[in-house]
């Protein structure tokens, strides 16, 4: 698009849904804790913004009181993508549009993502 243009640029909508987010750091820094032998903890579920109270219970993680099993999501989640629970489903954070592909990438434990375009 050039300055004084009349091409308008594409305009995309979000819409904040709740859940939180998991990433591999993350489920490795819970597992630490259960091994060090905590049953209760603080973490950031979402990229270091608030911290919530977590319980764990023969290796089931509560989340917003909600039970997941951690060994399935050691398993599933992996290395530099964000995943979100929405409706009690684990979706990765990334998409394909116009020829694009859009993820967010994990910078470290507590905090902001980044976005990578490719």
């Amino acid at each position: 698009m050039l300055i004084g243009s009349r091409e308008r640029l594409k305009k995309y909508f979000f819409k904040y849904i709740e859940g939180p987010l998991l990433y591999k750091e993350l489920i490795d820094y819970i597992e630490k804790k259960i091994s060090e032998g905590y049953r209760e903890f603080e973490i950031s579920l979402d990229m270091g913004l608030t911290k919530e109270r977590v319980s764990v219970d023969n290796k089931t993680i509560y989340l917003y009181d909600k039970g997941y099993e951690l060994d399935y999501l050691k398993e599933v989640i992996e290395e530099d993508f964000i995943y979100k629970i929405i409706n009690h489903e684990l979706k990765r954070l990334d998409f394909y549009r116009d020829n694009k592909y859009y993820k967010l990438k994990p910078a470290g434990l507590d905090k902001a993502p980044t976005i990578e375009i490719s």
